[in-house]
């Protein structure tokens, strides 16, 4: 069984190599502004948004504001996810290890444009 020490002192190598930490520190900007926004706007949104696009059209696509907050979470999960998934690819293949990070960029930044567009278009 993988001890939590273990598994922390792999996520710390992950800080060491430059475009990791980069991809990282980035991710974790969007995070935090999308938290922000949320919380910023959150007292002028309506009780329910528009926030789950793949189902039909109309009050199908509507969610409790609240709701909002599953966009960051997502991000986080995504991030930690392939931080985990990357570190037994770090020494061998840093370029898996490269590109499972910036994939959980694009998740958040997909994220906080989505964001970004219900807070728009309600505002």
């Amino acid at each position: 069984m993988i001890k939590l020490t273990t598994i922390l002192a792999g996520l710390g190598k992950l800080w060491l190599e430059p475009h990791i930490s980069r991809a990282i520190r980035l991710n974790l900007i969007m995070i935090v502004v999308q938290i922000a926004l949320i919380i910023t706007f959150f007292s002028q949104l309506p009780p329910q948004v528009p926030l789950y696009y793949s189902r039909p059209w109309g009050e199908a696509q509507l969610a409790p504001t609240h709701h909002l907050f599953i966009l960051p979470l997502i991000a986080t999960f995504f991030l930690l996810l392939n931080s985990l998934l990357s570190l037994p690819f770090l020494e061998k293949a840093a370029f898996v290890s490269i590109s499972l990070i910036w994939t959980s960029v694009i998740a958040s930044g997909l994220g906080l444009i989505t964001l970004i567009k219900i807070i728009s278009v309600i505002l």
